[in-house]
């Protein structure tokens, strides 16, 4: 082989690991029905539940079930959506990122802040 054809190679291998690594850390979000994305990227059927001035907005929010839910913070601190009970966690939120969460069965979901305790919101699915 010639030296050119080996570094064609190897670059080949190293981009196929990123993209491999890339898809395995989707599909460990997806499994947890969570996934961080920009409120722009967002379906058209998701939903938005902002997180500003230490509160939820709006609190509560109505949806059906199977609605996507993207907790987009658009305060100066950061903060979490966790569900009381533990059905779901978003995990930290910096301020300007936002992550997602699909409710698929109806009933009412109240959550909190896990940094914050004194946030509260409710989210109804019909």
């Amino acid at each position: 082989m010639t030296i050119g054809w080996v570094k064609w190679r190897r670059r080949i291998g190293l981009a196929m690991v990123a993209a491999l690594s890339a898809l395995a850390l989707a599909g460990l979000r997806a499994a947890a029905g969570q996934s961080a994305t920009s409120p722009a990227a967002t379906a058209s059927r998701a939903k938005i539940e902002r997180i500003d001035h230490f509160e939820y907005q709006p609190t509560p929010l109505t949806i059906p079930a199977g609605t996507r839910v993207v907790f987009s913070n658009t305060s100066r601190v950061t903060h979490t959506a966790t569900e009381n009970g533990g059905g779901f966690d978003s995990g930290e939120i910096r301020p300007g990122e936002s992550a997602a969460i699909t409710l698929r069965k109806p009933g009412t979901y109240v959550f909190h802040c896990e940094i914050h305790p004194f946030m509260h919101g409710k989210i109804i699915v019909r």
